[in-house]
């Protein structure tokens, strides 16, 4: 069936020659419930090699339609040489279904298109007191559009006040559930995740926001001037257990007026600790926050006098130690909640550099405060000096960086600052580690060349690596005085891992081969050098065959031993199979008198 191309609107005088009116109902295929309020845009057809024909229908504009709240839809003065009509459902990404018409030129009327159903979501929205919320906005984000945030094409299906409908959603869009974003006036913005039933069908949910309070301030210095280093306030702690954290991730930063302003909504009700933050180690906070209900908090934001920390990194002989990585760590109190994800179950300063992260620093044995922000770094310079500037007041942990993985970790030192303490000559000694040495031996007992040499730290953290030379030796310096897990791995040889003790004695690792499949092949009597070779070697992760022509030899690395179908294949000569174990052994295949 040929397609009409795209035309301007008719002029009111264009013949179009006979017409005749189609309309009809949209309903859904799974249910058979009206389908209203929907888009369409129609693209007209016809069977005819009239070329008259043609232009009528290209003379007949390309329309768009609204079908009505019961799903109708009409098309007036539609030429009867136009016998079907393409219908391209807009947003919802489906190939257009395409509608023929019955033969002659009577008036299509009651004309049922059906429309392949998708999933339809209804929300409503209420206060705690189920009362409808009729001003809000939202947004329904699915699989792809999760991280992205983007917006699902939705609409109201219904004036119903505090009524949500999102229609027809795709297939593609969802997997197994969706995410439903709504942000009211007056109300702490909500995240509803929606589980979505297998087959297409009507969701319904309750959606209820709580009632929400603002904070509003400046953010001054001692004096009374905003302090231009600092550019954003946000949520950083909770105090006490029963905030509504679930919700916080959704309260964006607000921005520090040039006057030091700020103004933050839709907080829930709750004892807040507030951050003012910037570029590098600025930052300020302020704590006891009281948010009610319908109120507007004022917080008169007074940055104090920063606090200042100035020393020399040294080795146990007093020697300095340049280029050294420092973390300055702030101590969080124990009943502050964090807001934001889950915090990781160890230090880990190579993953982790965001100053709005809550750390666990060391385990249950350790000594000293367990619960750290990252607050600023710096390194000592040629002389080992290091300094921190602008530091909040209140205890600290200042300790190694990730850098300086090479030193012992009791080199953490413990602060408690002052506001606007100043505190210099600090001597920051941190102690040389151990070395680790030692040498892989191949299957002969003599070095193997080409192993990769990993050391952990027990738990995975990586320390460092290397590919051993002709001598198979290798050698880790200055490391952690503990446990420390040595991993060797070589394509021809089975993995190994030990766990050792940096400054023992030298470390000799027995690689054990992986085993081989070796043949010779022959063909009647006389030695082959061009054949092939096949084996299945599914699910054997260094599986391999190799020929080597001159020997007349293949060889298959296989993992475990066994026997394996090996089929072997040459020009003249019977393509056969033959099951080998790992070992030399040989093969013969037989002439093809064919």
């Amino acid at each position: 069936m040929a397609e009409a191309a795209d035309g301007e609107p008719p002029e009111a005088t264009a013949d179009h020659g006979p017409t005749r009116r189609v309309a009809g109902r949209i309903i859904r295929q799974a249910t058979g419930g009206d389908f209203g309020w929907l888009g369409l845009t129609m693209r007209w057809l016809t069977s005819s090699d009239d070329p008259h024909d043609h232009a009528r229908v290209a003379a007949y504009r390309r329309e768009q339609r609204v079908a009505g709240p019961g799903g109708e839809f009409a098309f007036d003065a539609v030429p009867t040489c136009v016998d079907a009509f393409s219908v391209n459902w807009g947003r919802f990404g489906r190939e257009p279904q395409v509608f023929e018409f019955p033969p002659g030129t009577e008036d299509v009327l009651e004309y049922i298109a059906v429309l392949d159903s998708g999933w339809t979501i209804v929300a409503r929205v209420m206060d705690a007191s189920g009362e409808p919320i009729d001003e809000f906005q939202h947004e329904l984000r699915g699989r792809l559009q999760r991280d992205e945030r983007k917006a699902a094409s939705g609409h109201p299906g219904s004036d119903e006040t505090g009524l949500i409908v999102h229609h027809d959603i795709r297939h593609d869009f969802v997997d197994e559930v969706c995410h439903l974003f709504v942000d009211a006036p007056g109300f702490v913005p909500r995240e509803l995740v929606v589980p979505v039933p297998p087959r297409p069908s009507v969701v319904r949910v309750a959606v209820t926001l709580e009632r929400a309070g603002a904070i509003e301030g400046r953010v001054t210095d001692a004096v009374g001037q905003a302090d231009p280093h600092l550019e954003e306030v946000l949520l950083a702690f909770a105090q006490g257990p029963d905030a509504s954290l679930d919700v916080l991730p959704m309260i964006e930063p607000v921005y520090i007026e040039g006057d030091g302003s700020f103004r933050m909504q839709g907080v829930p009700p709750g004892r807040w600790v507030l951050v003012a933050r910037g570029w590098g180690s600025t930052s300020a906070w302020q704590p006891d926050v009281v948010v009610t209900a319908d109120a507007t908090t004022w917080v008169d934001f007074v940055v104090g006098g920063a606090a200042a920390v100035e020393g020399q990194v040294v080795d146990a002989t007093g020697a300095p130690v340049v280029n050294h990585e420092l973390y300055m760590l702030q101590v969080i109190p124990d009943d502050w909640q964090f807001i934001g994800s889950d915090p990781p179950l160890s230090w880990d300063p190579l993953e982790t550099r965001s100053p709005s992260t809550l750390l666990v620093l060391g385990g249950p044995d350790e000594p000293g405060p367990s619960r750290v922000r990252l607050e600023a770094v710096t390194a000592s310079d040629e002389v080992g000096h290091f300094a921190f500037e602008r530091l909040l007041p209140g205890p600290k942990v200042l300790d190694v960086g990730a850098r300086a993985r090479s030193w012992v970790r009791p080199a953490r030192l413990q602060l408690d600052l002052a506001e606007g303490e100043r505190r210099g000559g600090l001597s920051f000694v941190v102690g040389m580690g151990p070395e680790l040495e030692g040498i892989v031996l191949n299957a002969y007992g003599t070095g193997l060349e080409g192993a990769d040499v990993t050391l952990n730290r027990v738990g995975g953290h990586p320390l460092d690596g290397l590919t051993t030379g002709p001598d198979g030796r290798f050698r880790f310096g200055e490391l952690p005085a503990e446990a420390l897990l040595l991993a060797v791995r070589h394509e021809d040889y089975h993995d190994h891992e030990a766990t050792v003790m940096p400054g023992d004695v030298t470390q000799r690792v027995q690689m054990i081969h992986l085993p081989v499949i070796a043949a010779q092949v022959f063909g009647g009597r006389s030695v082959l050098t061009e054949f092939e070779v096949s084996c299945d070697l599914s699910g054997i992760e260094r599986g391999r065959i190799s020929i080597a022509p001159h020997d007349a030899l293949f060889r298959i690395r296989v993992e475990q031993p066994g026997t394996y179908e090996v089929t072997v294949s040459a020009d003249g000569y019977r393509t056969e199979t033959f099951s080998l174990t790992p070992g030399l052994s040989s093969v013969r295949l037989q002439p093809d008198d064919g």
